[in-house]
């Protein structure tokens, strides 16, 4: 029995090791992305050799909001809505996507030197497209109609290949098949 139970007790030490330890390293991947996310050198993250520094280093809420926002570069919408009223309609910044923020790149603004009249005879162009290209989809364009002779003609070819086919795929006539049956030389019979 007492073996048993030092069984048991080797197992408990050993999962609550393992939590342990897999704090230090979700804490530890933690630091080392959001320093990879923040530009800095992923030097400066330590390695915590103790559960009781990795204990001490947890993030509170506010600072997984914070690490999250920072990992994604998403912001709550509150800001937003803050930012929108702020910077107003005119003043758009040009996306970034996450490459050209990482590597502090600007792309290149694709209305610089446009007049205002440049500017929204694009935009209607890029709308009248839009809606012509859809418009193509959900209700395609019927085709012309042809005349009516060559409607007959096209027709009538197509009934005569059809025949044609037909008599391809019928069987040969049975005097036919019983000739290819027979043997053209018996050989000695005995």
């Amino acid at each position: 029995m007492k073996k048993l139970g030092m069984f048991e007790e080797i197992i408990e030490t050993g999962g609550s090791t393992v939590k342990k330890a897999g704090k230090t390293v979700v804490s530890d991947f933690a630091k080392t992305a959001k320093a990879q996310v923040a530009g800095s050198s992923s030097s400066n993250v330590s390695d915590q050799g103790t559960n009781e520094q990795a204990a001490s280093t947890q993030m509170t809420d506010d600072q997984r909001k914070q690490f999250l926002r920072d990992l994604y570069g998403k912001t709550d919408k509150s800001d937003d809505k803050d930012k929108s009223k702020d910077e107003g309609k005119a003043d758009k910044p040009i996306p970034q996507n996450a490459t050209q923020k990482a590597l502090g790149m600007t792309p290149p603004d694709p209305n610089e030197g446009k007049t205002p009249e440049e500017i929204k005879e694009l935009a209607s162009l890029r709308s009248s497209l839009h809606g012509q290209y859809y418009e193509n989809l959900t209700n395609p364009p019927k085709p012309p109609e042809e005349p009516v002779t060559e409607k007959l003609e096209r027709e009538e070819k197509e009934d005569r290949w059809e025949l044609e086919q037909k008599e391809k795929e019928k069987p040969p006539p049975l005097a036919v098949q019983n000739a290819q049956k027979t043997e053209r030389n018996p050989g000695v019979s005995g």
